[in-house]
């Protein structure tokens, strides 16, 4: 968790994406970035990125990337299970998790993750009610 000092959302979403698609290949943006990539639903000011492999020093200087909590505006988390990756799709030029990844995901997250949680399964998840 920390921060890097940008505070435009979508300006520090291309930014970190940039430098991760040539720093850590195999990335994959979720929370409500990703959110918004697939819908534009709310602003965010917290980018989430998952990575495939634990962060140096060489990716952190590259992001401008220092250790903060009060003013986190980005988390960059290793997974546990790869599966996580699976169906990751481009969205706006971007490395997004799977859309029902990004709605799991959602119930962990601050800001309007909630909104955005029950928003996206009304628009682009289409459950049957009598499953």
């Amino acid at each position: 968790m920390g921060e890097t000092g940008r505070r435009l959302c979508e300006e520090l979403l291309h930014k970190l994406a940039g430098v991760l698609e040539k720093q850590a290949p195999g990335y994959a943006a979720t929370g409500l970035c990703a959110a918004w990539l697939y819908s534009h639903f709310a602003n965010f000011r917290l980018a989430t990125f998952y990575l495939p492999s634990v962060p140096g020093n060489e990716l952190f200087n590259a992001l401008g990337f220092r250790e903060d909590e009060k003013g986190a505006n980005t988390w960059l988390v290793v997974p546990n299970d790869e599966g996580v990756f699976h169906s990751s799709e481009a969205k706006e030029g971007i490395r997004c998790v799977h859309l029902l990844q990004v709605y799991l995901d959602l119930k962990d997250h601050p800001e309007r993750s909630s909104e955005a949680a029950s928003r996206l399964p009304h628009d682009y998840l289409k459950w049957r009610q009598d499953a």
